[in-house]
């Protein structure tokens, strides 16, 4: 009997420019969100805790960014009315936020290239290999 145990680190880095305006009603930046991580997998025997096998695969250079438009109204009038109207003119018809979409597609992508790639690290043979090591620390550690 053996148990895997999986551990996955994932990080978004952004590399948008924005800042809010003080005479504008919204925010707006656009940039480029970068996904990266790593996965560390453990094969133990769960009644000993012994580890057979300890790997960490570096998920960074499977290269998926993509990018997004983050725009939010901060407030909704300036400090007159004539102030307001001339803002509201200016401003944009629509807002955009596409951020959670962005995020989504990249964590698709992520975890079928992750697949891919963790399952060259891992094999079957491997873990039916153990099998015998197993045993032997079984006998040596009875409970």
């Amino acid at each position: 009997m053996r148990a895997v145990v999986p551990s996955l680190n994932i990080n978004f880095s952004d590399s948008g420019i924005g800042k809010p305006e003080n005479d504008s009603l919204y925010y707006s930046k656009k940039g480029t969100l970068t996904l990266s991580g790593d996965f560390f997998i453990r094969v133990i025997e769960p009644l000993t805790n012994q580890a057979f096998i300890n790997k960490r695969i570096n998920l960074s250079d499977l290269k998926i960014s993509r990018s997004y438009t983050y725009e939010v109204q901060t407030k909704t009038k300036g400090e007159s009315s004539t102030d307001t109207m001339l803002l509201k003119m200016n401003a944009p018809a629509q807002l955009t936020d596409d951020t959670r979409k962005v995020m989504q597609e990249m964590l698709n992508e992520f975890y079928s290239k992750a697949v891919e790639k963790i399952s060259v690290y891992l094999s079957r043979e491997e873990l039916l290999a153990l099998e015998p090591e197993i045993a032997k620390i079984k006998d040596i550690k009875r409970f």
